[in-house]
């Protein structure tokens, strides 16, 4: 059996494993309200005051809403680990109480949204410069987003500090490479195949519909849009809850070798493969 279909296996269960705890897609629609919210006032004004020529500022309130966008995102995804742990080990995947293990790991979080807020403006700031330093920024960020994928777990399950939570990360990954590449892969290859291009098609057409000009078509070609946006969003929504539940399980196999939650061993043990060797024992 090839990788990416042991892929699929994981992307599977970590589908069968949302579909019987729908408390657990209420953590990313959580974090989009707290977007609107939090991010928002922020981003638009800083938006303002840069298109109005007032640098300075405009960048400060545009660093803060990136660290808040991150801050966002570990708040979600610490309660969504947690829940989703819960969940993988046959319990109750309890919204309030993933919400209550986030909050209690506040200063871990600030301090893990920091790091990314740096590295990200620091990214950015590179892929201005030249196309070598764009090929350079999009190589780490790529590494990046591979060793700190157990970081939230970490944070979630252990109560690492962030600093602490990017080394276990980096540790896992140094000894099970691939399990990302696979599972991930796979997941966002279902997400998009069966969702996001459906939304997309539908957004295309309601376009086209609606750049005939002709009034009987208008309603009908909003509509569409309305209905692509709508999934698009869906879509999001549940590829991070997937890919948040796979990084659960991923965690907690290779910190322990158990397979929880229905996941399958032995395509864990082809997903995770350590260097030198065949496989997880």
């Amino acid at each position: 059996m090839s990788q990416f279909r042991r892929g699929l296996g994981i992307a599977g269960q970590s589908w069968r494993t949302l579909r019987s705890h729908r408390s657990l897609a209420a953590f990313p629609i959580l974090g989009g309200a707290m977007a609107l919210v939090v991010v928002a006032p922020p981003a638009l004004a800083g938006a303002y005051l840069a298109d109005r020529g007032d640098t300075v500022p405009g960048a400060l309130l545009g660093a803060l809403a990136i660290y808040l966008v991150c801050f966002v995102s570990a708040f979600v995804g610490v309660g969504l680990a947690a829940a989703a742990d819960a969940a993988l080990r046959g319990g109750d995947a309890s919204f309030g109480q993933g919400v209550r293990v986030a909050a209690s790991r506040l200063a871990a979080i600030s301090g893990w949204a920091l790091i990314n807020a740096l590295l990200s403006i620091v990214l950015r700031a590179l892929e201005t410069r030249s196309e070598l330093a764009t090929i350079a920024a999009a190589l780490v960020g790529g590494a990046w987003s591979v060793v700190s994928l157990l970081a939230i777990p970490a944070i979630a399950l252990e109560d690492a500090g962030p600093i602490e939570a990017i080394k276990r990360s980096g540790s896992l990954f140094k000894q099970h490479w691939g399990g990302r590449v696979t599972g991930m892969a796979a997941i966002g290859f279902g997400v998009f195949a069966f969702v996001m291009l459906p939304a997309l098609a539908l957004v295309a057409i309601g376009v086209v519909i609606l750049s005939d000009g002709g009034r009987a078509g208008i309603g009908a070609g909003a509509a569409l849009v309305a209905l692509g946006a709508v999934l698009f969003a869906a879509a999001a929504v549940l590829s991070n809850a997937l890919r948040q539940i796979f990084a659960v399980a991923l965690f907690r196999f290779t910190t322990s070798g158990e397979a929880i939650g229905g996941f399958d061993t032995a395509d864990l043990e082809h997903a995770v493969r350590v260097k030198g060797r065949p496989a997880v024992a």
